[in-house]
Formats: structure tokens, sequence, C-alpha cells
């Protein structure tokens, strides 16, 4: 089963995993890894719903809902890219 998942390098040498895989504990796996272009930060980003593919960052809500409709792709999520860095989560 093939699983396509972002993660975050640290100069520990760790990859952080954006969301867990549904994997059994030590279970073997192969890794092959590529650059992906940074999210700019501060920003607004219009969410395609059904493809998941990022159609525009704005400076406001507003704006990425009129862009994002305009072009066509019904009614776009909504999603807050933070200028904060992420943080551990505990999962909750």
């Amino acid at each position: 089963m093939t699983h396509q998942l972002e993660a975050t390098y640290e100069q520990d040498g760790v990859l952080r995993l954006a969301h867990p895989l549904p994997l059994a504990n030590r279970q073997l796996v192969q890794v092959t890894v590529s650059d992906l272009p940074s999210l700019p930060r501060g920003k607004w980003a219009a969410i395609d719903v059904k493809t998941g593919q990022i159609l525009l960052y704005a400076n406001s809500v507003k704006q990425a809902r009129d862009e994002g409709r305009n072009r066509g792709h019904g009614e776009p999520l909504i999603r807050w890219i933070s200028s904060e860095p992420e943080l551990p989560s505990a999962g909750l």
C-alpha cells in the first residue's frame, strides 16, 4: 500500500510527519523524499474541497473565498497558514 504524506525535516535528522500513518508498530517501510515548496506564512489559503489542491493564498478570508469562487471551484475550504512555527501536538 502507498501513502503520500508531508513531513518536516528537523536539524537533528528527524522527519516529523504531519499526520500519523495507519501502520503496525515497527513495520518496515520504504521512504522516498522530495522537496516541497514552502508555504507562505501569515496568509489565508483557498483549497479545492474535491482535490485538496491549494488554489491561492490571500491576505483576508474574504479575498481567499471570493477569488476561490471566481476560479470556478465552488465553495473553497479556507485555512489560515500561521506565521508561528508548528508545535508538537498530543493529538487532541
